[in-house]
């Protein structure tokens, strides 16, 4: 293959995967039933706190299947302001 071919299929790689990203909002989290962002149902979520790493589990506010979204522990108070949720840590293994 030469070159130009490979970046061809590189850049049709590329824009194809940009095609199918679908931005969420801070308090939305991506349904993979629906293919869409939803707000959580209720606005309820539960958030697993371990170390640095967040994890926000809830239902989706249209089919009600499970979704998850990985936030920063920065963003978590803005989070708590919008949304109901039920924090857990896990403790450090020693």
């Amino acid at each position: 293959m030469s070159t130009s071919s490979i970046d061809d299929l590189r850049n049709h790689i590329v824009a194809q995967r940009e095609g199918r990203k679908v931005k969420t909002g801070l308090c939305e989290l991506y349904c993979l039933p629906c293919r869409k962002s939803h707000l959580p149902a209720g606005g309820m979520a539960d958030c697993k706190i371990d170390g640095n790493k967040v994890m926000l589990t809830a239902l989706c506010g249209v089919c009600e299947g499970i979704v998850c979204k990985p936030i920063s522990l920065s963003d978590l108070p803005e989070v708590r302001c919008k949304l109901d949720l039920t924090i857990t840590r896990q403790e450090a293994a020693l």
